[in-house]
């Protein structure tokens, strides 16, 4: 396949990948991260820059894969202690949204300083 026209279908499945995980990343699961990575992998195989940024983040990941298991368990639990605290702090600051089901709303209002 000639250069130009590989080049061309290289960068638009990568965006395609990069933009479909932007759209996809407010949903639940970690959906969105993988394909951003694959997108970054896709360009990569064409383009210097997407090269670039694709080893820095593998150089990143080896490094935490050096990591002794209960570090890495104790990252991975002040991650979720941090999401768990922003999802609190949140709800206590600005209450239980409408759109909640009633029956989780219910559930959320027993914690502290949530209305």
């Amino acid at each position: 396949m000639p250069t130009p026209v590989r080049k061309t279908l290289i960068a638009v499945l990568g965006v395609a990948l990069m933009v479909t995980a932007v759209v996809l990343g407010p949903f639940p699961g970690p959906g969105g991260i993988p394909l951003f990575l694959g997108g970054i992998a896709v360009l990569a195989t064409e383009f210097h820059w997407a090269n670039r940024v694709w080893h820095w983040f593998r150089t990143l990941f080896d490094r935490y894969l050096a990591w002794p298991r209960w570090a890495r368990l104790l990252f991975w639990a002040g991650v979720v202690a941090a999401a768990w605290l922003g999802v609190w702090g949140t709800l206590a600051w600005q209450g239980v949204p409408g759109w909640f089901p009633d029956a989780a709303a219910r559930m959320v209002r027993h914690l502290p300083f949530v209305r």
